[in-house]
């Protein structure tokens, strides 16, 4: 819902953008987009999930999930307008012939085989992904004659909320994770890390759940990271999923963000917060991490706890290295406002022609 949230924003007095939302869910919702209320089919159990997953990957769509798409795109506007289908492939076909269908894909989506790939892009008019990484793997999983419309928009950030801070005269060093805590994330890189690097006066917080309940119960993988932490010799604090809306004063604290992924991550929201804010960030060579932070930002290989401790030294003792890191951090970052993703938003549908005005200029559907 950020991404939904930040596109919508800067226009949201001038013309307004509409969500899909299925009742009952999302009890906080922003006030930038007018929302659109459907009845949720009846829940999916685990089994028909699978089955709906397996098929997707045949090529055959999501025949079950997409009984819930037809009720949402019941009550969509007869005037034309855009879809944005947020990780929702396969659905497409399923919209009503004033419905100009655009798939906005976060993660790798187009699974299986070529022509299932294929199958699950028919009737959309263009592809948007989140990093040229993302749009180049997706360009070679659609037909010759669409690869000409798949195109990049990287995520935004809020600028405003997030802002850097004076981090002199600070004693010892902070270093901060913010992010889902599961092995793809790769926490415990960072636990390796400080355990060896030596450092006087460090202190890390690990901010986030495996999850996104405030109050969920801890994971295995959370529970072996407190196990391992209680056997440091510096100080390391967990503090469970936050809103974004709290997420700022962690960056504020914070004079080193390690983000380690071991996965292939296409555009991670926390990069972008932690240039805003003007930290010195440290990012592996992960999916589309390294093109989003440019000079900005120090890229590491992937879970490499040594290369992290080289790094780590090398700040600890270098208080104007960081500043000057987090100079060029902040300044990286004011190239992905919000009102500049928007703006490129609506410069990519004119360029297919496709609506960008009027009622329902773009409806947002989540996958």
């Amino acid at each position: 819902m950020t991404v939904i949230d930040g596109l919508a924003r800067p226009t949201a007095e001038s013309a307004r953008h509409q969500v899909l939302v299925a009742e009952g869910t999302y009890a906080e919702r922003y006030n930038s987009a007018d929302v659109i209320s459907y009845p949720p089919a009846p829940p999916r159990s685990r089994s028909v999930r699978l089955v709906d997953t397996a098929l997707a990957r045949m090529g055959a769509g999501r025949p079950f999930a997409s009984r819930e798409y037809r009720a949402a795109f019941k009550v969509l506007s007869d005037a034309p307008h855009t879809v944005l289908l947020h990780n929702a492939p396969n659905v497409a076909t399923l919209l009503p012939a004033q419905s100009a269908p655009v798939l906005y894909a976060h993660n790798e989506i187009l699974h299986g085989a070529p022509w299932a790939a294929h199958s699950s892009v028919r009737g959309l008019e263009g592809i948007i992904t989140v990093s040229e990484w993302l749009a180049e793997r997706t360009r070679h999983r659609v037909p010759r004659s669409m690869r000409s419309r798949v195109v990049s928009l990287v995520n935004g950030v809020d600028t405003d909320s997030f802002v850097p801070v004076d981090r002199t005269d600070r004693d010892g060093l902070r270093i901060l994770y913010v992010g889902r805590v599961v092995p793809e994330k790769g926490p415990d890189v960072l636990l390796d890390a400080v355990e060896r690097a030596g450092i006087h006066g460090l202190t890390v917080r690990i901010v986030g759940s495996e999850g996104f309940a405030i109050d969920g119960p801890l994971s295995s993988y959370e529970r072996a990271l407190r196990r391992r932490a209680s056997t440091l010799s510096c100080g390391v604090e967990f503090v469970p999923f936050t809103p974004r809306a709290k997420l700022p004063a962690h960056y504020e604290w914070a004079d080193v963000v390690t983000l380690p992924s071991r996965w292939e991550e296409p555009c991670g929201l926390t990069l972008l917060e932690s240039l805003a804010s003007g930290v010195a960030t440290v990012v592996t060579e992960s999916g589309g991490m390294p093109e989003v932070a440019g000079d900005a930002a120090i890229v590491i290989r992937r879970n490499d706890p040594g290369a992290l401790i080289d790094v780590l030294r090398q700040l600890a003792d270098a208080p104007t290295a960081r500043s000057d890191l987090g100079r060029r951090a902040r300044e990286r970052s004011m190239e992905f406002t919000w009102a500049g993703r928007a703006e490129r938003l609506h410069e990519i549908l004119e360029e297919w022609g496709l609506p960008t005005a009027g009622p329902g200029r773009e409806v947002a559907a989540n996958g």
